[in-house]
């Protein structure tokens, strides 16, 4: 075995938890940007409909304006259906549990795993986790810079920390 090599396979494991890492924070985020975006866009729009059907039915507000409320809650539910939402959220979601899953078998493979291995089976394992990543990196949707920005701050605030590691 070749104490370098098995050296640089740990070392390609913890880039790849910390790539993953990254990536699961910037997923997360991107989720919560899409959460609160589909609230500020659902409640008026829910708030709207409720005034223009109660306020033209009970005749407390015109006619042209209860249409005019019905039309302003109708145009944001249609932004909300046209940006699809739910799934953005779902997505986002989905793509950072894939990648904590990576980034918790890299961490154990690396400090747990590898220094027991022989070096065939530990380039297999670093192949499984490389092509685990690989794939996620294909079916994720891309994080707004926004989204990064705050992942790379709560990852700086000790946000992907353990106790155990302090």
């Amino acid at each position: 075995m070749n104490t370098k090599q098995m050296k640089e396979l740990g070392k390609e494991a913890n880039r790849i938890n910390e790539a993953v890492m990254h990536a699961a924070q910037a997923q997360f985020e991107q989720a919560k940007i899409w959460q609160r975006t589909h609230r500020w866009i659902g409640v008026p729009a829910v708030l709207l409909g409720a005034i223009a059907g109660v306020g033209g039915a009970s005749e407390a507000i015109g006619a042209l304006t209860a249409g005019l409320i019905a039309l302003l809650a109708a145009a944001l539910t249609a932004l909300q259906t046209f940006l699809g939402l739910p799934k953005k959220i779902e997505a986002a979601s989905s793509s950072g549990n894939a990648y904590l899953s990576i980034q918790q078998d890299a961490r154990i493979f690396e400090n747990i795993d590898l220094m027991g291995m022989d070096f065939d089976d530990a380039r297999a394992v670093l192949d499984e986790l490389v092509g685990r990543q690989q794939a996620t990196n294909s079916i994720s949707p891309v994080p707004s810079k926004l989204a990064r920005a705050k992942a790379k701050n709560n990852i700086d605030a000790g946000g992907q920390e353990y106790e155990v590691d302090k």
